[in-house]
Order: C-alpha cells, then sequence, then structure tokens
C-alpha cells in the first residue's frame, strides 16, 4: 500500500498549519527473504513471527513490536511498514519442520534465506478404558536417554476423540 510520514515532532502554533504537497510512495521495507527446505524446494503458506526492537540487540529487554507474515506459494515473504525500530528477530514456525533457532537482523533487510529441515512424523492411536475420553490425554515425546531432570520435550501432541494421534517435527535419529 501507498502510505506517507509526516514529521508531527515539533511544536504547532494554533491554526491552521500547511504541510504543502505531500509524495505518497511505497512503506519502508523492514524485511523480506525466503523460506525453503534443505532440499531447496519452497515452503509455501508458511507463519513468520517478528519481534522489533530499538537500540543494540545486547540492551533488549521486550520486543517494541510483535509482527506477524506468511509466505507466498514460492516461500516468499516481505513486510512493510513504518517502524522506529532498527534490528528483528524472526521465527519460522511450523509444526512440520525441526524448530530452527531466531535470527537476528536489521531493519531493512532483503536477502533472509531461512532454511528449514522437515522432521519425522509419529503417528498411532491410545486405547483407554471404556468410558474414558481419549481426548483428555496429551502426549509428550522425550529423549530416552535424557536424564530426568535434563528431558526436554521433542514434540506434543493431544489425542483426539478417536484416540488418534499425530506428533510433528520430531529431530530424525534416535529418540
Amino acid at each position: 500500500p501507498l502510505a506517507v510520514m509526516l514529521d508531527l515532532s515539533r511544536e504547532f502554533p494554533g491554526g491552521e498549519t500547511s504541510f504543502g504537497e505531500v509524495l505518497l510512495g511505497e512503506e519502508p521495507l523492514i524485511v523480506s527473504g525466503q523460506v525453503v527446505e534443505s532440499s531447496g524446494s519452497a515452503v509455501p503458506n508458511l507463519d513468520l513471527r517478528l519481534e522489533l526492537w530499538k537500540g543494540k540487540p545486547d540492551e533488549r529487554t521486550s520486543a517494541d513490536e510483535i509482527l506477524s507474515t506468511r509466505t507466498d506459494l514460492e516461500g516468499r515473504f516481505q513486510v512493510r511498514g513504518f517502524t522506529r525500530a532498527t534490528n528483528l528477530e524472526i521465527e519460522a514456525q511450523s509444526s512440520a519442520h525441526i524448530k530452527t533457532p531466531k535470527l537476528e537482523l536489521p531493519i531493512g533487510r532483503s536477502d533472509v534465506h531461512i532454511e528449514l529441515t522437515r522432521g519425522a512424523i509419529l503417528r498411532g492411536s491410545v486405547r483407554v478404558p471404556v468410558g474414558m475420553d481419549p481426548a483428555i490425554i496429551g502426549i509428550t515425546l522425550v529423549p530416552a536417554d535424557a536424564a530426568e531432570e535434563d528431558a526436554r520435550p521433542m514434540a506434543f501432541g493431544q489425542v483426539a476423540e478417536n484416540g488418534s494421534f499425530l506428533l510433528e517435527g520430531i529431530p530424525a535419529g534416535k529418540a
């Protein structure tokens, strides 16, 4: 969309003030790029979460703005708008892929390349006693060799009413 940014930081006298002719233009680029799988194929319709902040990354306490966008059919994304932020953190959100670290970038980057690795999918079903609702059961997958205090969940799932479950985005290999 076309937009204009007007400087309203100065003091205006009472009455009418003319800005003169205002030129509409494309909003400034916040970030753009592409999301692909490790095979090189595009990842379409993927949600991306952006946290924007002003200042140095090591001085950051919280996000000043939180935005979201979605990749197109070619895995491309573009976010435009006015912001006072100087940096951003972008995260790809996909249940079918292994979680990747967030990327920290300066505002205005146009060549962002995010590569995701498709994870394993575990599918199964749970048998429950007669009269028990399987939908109240949650499934948590933790590595078998992790010490109890270090056991970080690899995946979460909910059992459906028919007793089936599906866990996605699990790193391939021995769990």
